[in-house]
C-alpha cells in the first residue's frame, strides 16, 4: 500500500500534466529554493503568487517588474533562468493506493475510490485476521492557501474480486483528527487498534 496526498487539493497532477518541483539555488545564496509548477489548462505556472516568489528570490521582482508581465509566463523558463534539469522532479501520481504484484513480476496501481482520497493518508495497517486495510491521515500544515486537509483521519476497507469496499468503523475519533500511527493492542481479552495523535490523544477503534 501507498500512503498519498489524496485528491482533495489545490495540487493536481496527472501523466500529461504533471506538478513539478524545481529545486536549486536560484538566486546564489547558498540556499536551494523549491518552487512547485502546476498546469493551468497547457501552461506550466508557479504555484505561489508573484509577491511570494519574490520575497523567496528578490531578483525575480527585476525580471517581471508588473503582474501583467508575470500573468504572461507559460513554462518555468518564461521566470527562472539557467535551469537545471537534474534538479527538477515530476510528479504524476496524488492517489492513494495497492500495488498488486503479477505473475510476470511486474505490479499493477489499484487506486482507492474516491471516499479514500479526501486527505493524505499518513500510516496503513493490514489485518491479516480479519483481512481489512486500516489508513489513517489528516494533516492541517500546509500553507494558507492551500487549507487544512483533515477530512479523513481513519476509514478501513476490504478488496474482493477486483473491487474495493469501504466498511464502517466502531471508533472514538472524529473525523478532522491527525492521526500517525496504527496499532493493534488487546485489552482485558478484547481487540482493538490504538490511534495516536501528533502530540496529542490516543484514540482506538474496534479490530
Amino acid at each position: 500500500f501507498a500512503g498519498n496526498l489524496g485528491l482533495n487539493s489545490k495540487l493536481k497532477a496527472s501523466r500529461e500534466k504533471p506538478l513539478w518541483l524545481y529545486h536549486q539555488d536560484f538566486d546564489s545564496n547558498g540556499q536551494a529554493d523549491p518552487l512547485i509548477f502546476h498546469y493551468m489548462e497547457n501552461k506550466l505556472v508557479p504555484f505561489a503568487t508573484r509577491d511570494d516568489l519574490i520575497k523567496q528570490i528578490p531578483s525575480l521582482k527585476k525580471q517581471h517588474n508588473s503582474y501583467v508581465q508575470y500573468s504572461q509566463t507559460s513554462k518555468p523558463e518564461d521566470l527562472l533562468k539557467n535551469l537545471d534539469p537534474a534538479n527538477s522532479f515530476a510528479v504524476y501520481e496524488l492517489r492513494s493506493g495497492v500495488y498488486f504484484q503479477k505473475p510476470d513480476g511486474s505490479f499493477q496501481f489499484e487506486a482507492l475510490p474516491y471516499s479514500g482520497q479526501w486527505s493524505p493518508i499518513m500510516k496503513s495497517y493490514w489485518d491479516p485476521e480479519s483481512k481489512r486495510l486500516h489508513l489513517a491521515g489528516n494533516f492541517s500544515g500546509f500553507r494558507v492557501d492551500l487549507g487544512k486537509n483533515n477530512a479523513l483521519s481513519v476509514q478501513s476497507w476490504s478488496y474482493n474480486q477486483g473491487s474495493w469496499k469501504k466498511l464502517e468503523v466502531a471508533s472514538n475519533v472524529s473525523s478532522h483528527k491527525e492521526i500517525r500511527q496504527i496499532a493493534p493492542i488487546s485489552v482485558a481479552g478484547k481487540e482493538y487498534i490504538i490511534l495516536p495523535t501528533n502530540n496529542g490523544s490516543v484514540y482506538w477503534m474496534k479490530r
